[in-house]
C-alpha cells in the first residue's frame, strides 16, 4: 500500500469501522506527542507502515499493517485527555471552597454532524478549532453553598422545581447574576482570572477529547449513568436540580457536563465563527448561549454538541460553572 492510498483512507475515517476489540487509547497513535492525533502523526504511521517498528503496531500483532491503520484512523483528530487527577482547589469569599479540573490546550471539531439523532441546524456546519491556553474549569457546577458564600443571597429560596442543599447546583441565575459572581471572585484575586467559558471551550472541555455523541459513547442507554435528565429525574417526580456530582463525570474529571443544569457561556447566541483559533461569538446580541441540558430536558439536549439559548426569564434549568485562567 502506498502512503497515498493511506492518505486517501484517512481522509475516508468516517466510514470506516474499526474493529470493537481493538482497545487502544488516542495516547497511543500521538507519536510526537502533540497532545493531538494529527497529520503528523499520520505521516509517522505511513514512514512505518509495512515494519516491525513496535510503537507503530497498535494491535500487538506482530507488525505494522492494515488493522494498526484502521486503530489510528479511528482516533485522528482527537485531543488526547489528561489524568482526572490534575486539579486545584480554589478559596472563594465567605470561605468556601471550588474544585477545579484542568483543561489543556489543543483542537477539537466542533458541532455534529448531520445524521446524528437529535440533531439541531445551529450545530453545523462542523469545524476544527483550536483552544490555544488551557484553562481551569469547575470541576462541577457553582453550587448553592458556593453561591450563598460569594454573594449572601439565596435566589432560588421557596422558588418551584428546587430542592435547596448546599451541594445542589445554584438556580434562579441570570447571565448577569453568573457575571456579578465572577467579578467578586476576580476582586477577592485582585486579578482577572475567572470568567464564564466561551462556548466553545465549554463544548472543547465536554468532550474531553471524544468525538462520540456524548463523552461516553453514542449509546444513550449508559445516559442515566451520567446524566440527570427527563427520563431520570422530571419524569420521576424528581423535577429539580441534583446533587453536583452524583453521576459519572467525563474523561477529565468533570461532572454533570450532561443533564442536571443548562450551564451560561460567555458568548452572545449566533452562528459559528468562523475563526479557527479560540472563537467567541458574536459581538452583541439578545440571547446568551447555554450548554448541558437540564433534568427535565430530553436525551438530544444533552448531547455535546446541543446548543440552546435564554434571555429570560430565568428559572430552576439554569446554572453555571466557573473558568479560571492560568496566568
Amino acid at each position: 500500500m502506498t502512503k497515498r492510498m493511506l492518505l486517501l483512507l484517512v481522509m475516508m475515517w468516517g466510514v470506516l469501522t474499526p474493529v470493537a476489540t481493538w482497545a487502544n487509547t488516542a495516547s497511543d497513535c500521538d507519536f510526537d506527542d502533540s497532545g493531538w492525533v494529527d497529520f503528523v502523526d499520520f505521516l509517522a504511521f505511513a514512514g512505518a507502515y509495512g515494519s516491525l517498528q513496535t510503537a507503530y503496531d497498535l494491535n500487538g500483532n506482530g507488525s505494522v499493517d492494515f488493522p494498526d491503520f484502521l486503530t489510528f484512523v479511528r482516533f485522528y483528530g482527537q485531543t488526547v485527555g489528561q489524568p482526572a487527577a490534575f486539579e486545584m482547589s480554589a478559596a472563594l469569599p465567605g470561605g468556601a471552597t471550588m474544585d477545579m479540573v484542568w483543561a489543556p490546550s489543543g483542537r477539537f471539531v466542533m458541532g455534529s454532524i448531520d445524521s446524528e439523532p437529535g440533531r439541531d441546524a445551529d450545530e453545523g456546519p462542523r469545524h476544527t478549532v483550536t483552544i490555544s491556553r488551557g484553562f481551569y474549569l469547575g470541576k462541577y457546577e457553582v453550587t448553592q453553598g458556593q453561591w450563598a458564600s460569594v454573594m449572601g443571597t439565596t435566589p432560588w429560596q421557596g422558588k418551584n422545581y428546587v430542592q435547596e442543599h448546599p451541594d445542589h447546583p445554584a438556580v434562579y441565575v441570570s447571565w448577569e447574576d453568573a457575571q456579578a459572581f465572577v467579578q467578586r471572585l476576580n476582586t477577592a484575586a485582585g486579578d482577572s482570572l475567572y470568567r464564564l467559558p466561551t462556548e466553545a471551550e465549554w463544548e472543547y472541555a465536554c468532550r474531553a477529547g471524544t468525538t462520540s455523541i456524548w463523552s461516553f459513547g453514542d449509546d444513550e442507554l449508559l445516559l442515566g449513568d451520567y446524566a440527570w435528565y427527563y427520563d431520570n429525574a422530571g419524569n420521576k417526580g424528581e423535577a429539580y436540580a441534583h446533587r453536583a456530582g452524583s453521576k459519572r463525570p467525563n474523561p477529565w474529571g468533570l461532572y454533570d457536563m450532561h443533564g442536571n443544569v443548562w450551564e451560561w457561556c460567555q458568548d452572545w447566541y449566533g452562528a459559528y465563527s468562523d475563526k479557527g483559533q479560540d472563537p467567541v461569538g458574536p459581538e452583541s446580541g439578545r440571547l446568551h448561549v447555554l450548554r448541558g441540558g437540564d433534568f427535565n430536558y430530553n436525551a438530544s439536549g444533552t448531547r455535546s454538541a446541543s446548543r440552546y439559548f435564554a434571555l429570560a426569564p430565568y428559572d430552576a434549568y439554569i446554572g453555571f460553572r466557573v473558568l479560571r485562567e492560568e496566568r
